[in-house]
């Protein structure tokens, strides 16, 4: 085979023609990590849109301890209250149960048909009760 002359335009041409493909190869490695990059892109433009989302739930739910905190801090003052006043109450009953117990001992003698002490009949005091539940309607009005 006989020798080809080689000029310094024709060895340009060979390296300038090397070069372009070693640029085409670069260019279309490049163009398919771009095309990947693009894709991670837009799925972390996804997640972050998720992870707003997910901050904006968790602030309604940060909201709703707070409220729910409130009104058991608020329910927590009134059964103390409660206690307080049911406490009062009980102490009152106990002090004016032996009163009452004489009270009623005092009724069933002077309206048991039996009893020697008897002033009126059940039905007479009964008439008596309701009088008085009557004048103190009228009265309240």
């Amino acid at each position: 085979m006989p020798k080809k002359k080689m000029t310094i335009e024709g060895l340009a041409v060979i390296v300038n023609k090397g070069f372009n493909d070693v640029i085409e190869q670069f260019d279309r490695r490049f163009i398919g990590i771009d095309g990947r990059l693009d894709g991670i892109d837009g799925r972390l433009d996804g997640i972050d849109g998720r992870l707003d989302g997910i901050d904006g739930r968790l602030d309604k739910i940060e909201r709703r301890q707070d409220h729910t905190e409130g009104i058991l801090n608020t329910l927590s003052l009134r059964i103390e209250e409660i206690e307080r006043t049911l406490a009062q109450h009980t102490e009152i009953l106990e002090a004016h149960m032996e009163e009452l117990r004489w009270i009623h001992k005092k009724i069933d003698d002077w309206t048991h048909p039996d009893s020697d002490q008897r002033l009126i009949s059940y039905n007479e005091y009964m008439e008596l009760v309701r009088r008085v539940e009557r004048l103190e309607t009228k009265a309240k009005r």
